[in-house]
């Protein structure tokens, strides 16, 4: 029975300046570096490095193999990029990533989740550190689905400031 992903507290950190709003162009942006952590039994993260800021288009795919997807628009991977990390972690099996051209360029990462519980899902960008950080939490509480439990869950960012 396919479970609902949660994506609660859509959230950027903003450290330092004003966040620049502003989409960095192709030659500009390159994803340097994937980090995975395990922070504690019911948590567990995924740091990307990137180059320079983007609005990563993040959404949860549920089935047999629960799947976050991280599509990074107009990005480059970096040379040190593995494209397949096996973490042995409690809630991320491993992490996929694939580059893809069509119908538009973008690095695609996909986190394989452990099949089960339901999970909460936090996003944060840190401006100083050019480092957007995907959280996710095993959530022990039965969660019903508003208007349906369909199987792809966009998150949203916030829209830019005025």
């Amino acid at each position: 029975m396919p479970r609902f992903f949660l994506f609660t507290l859509v959230q950027l950190l903003l450290i330092g300046s004003l966040l620049p709003w502003g989409r960095a162009t192709a030659a500009d942006l390159v994803l340097k570096e994937i980090r995975f952590t395990r922070l504690n039994p019911q948590t567990e993260q995924v740091a990307f490095s990137l180059t320079a800021f983007t609005r990563p288009k993040i959404f949860g795919i549920e089935g047999e193999i629960p799947r976050v997807v991280c599509d990074f628009p107009r990005a480059k991977l970096g040379k040190n990029v593995k494209q397949h990390m096996a973490t042995n972690g409690e809630i991320i099996k491993e992490i996929r990533v694939g580059i893809h051209v069509e119908p538009a360029p973008k690095v695609r990462v996909v986190l394989d989740l452990v099949p089960g519980p339901d999970y909460d899902i936090q996003q944060t960008y840190s401006l100083d550190r050019s480092r957007y950080t995907v959280t996710i939490r095993q959530n022990n509480q039965k969660i019903t689905a508003p208007g349906g439990s369909g199987t792809n869950h966009p998150v949203v960012l916030p829209p830019p400031p005025p």
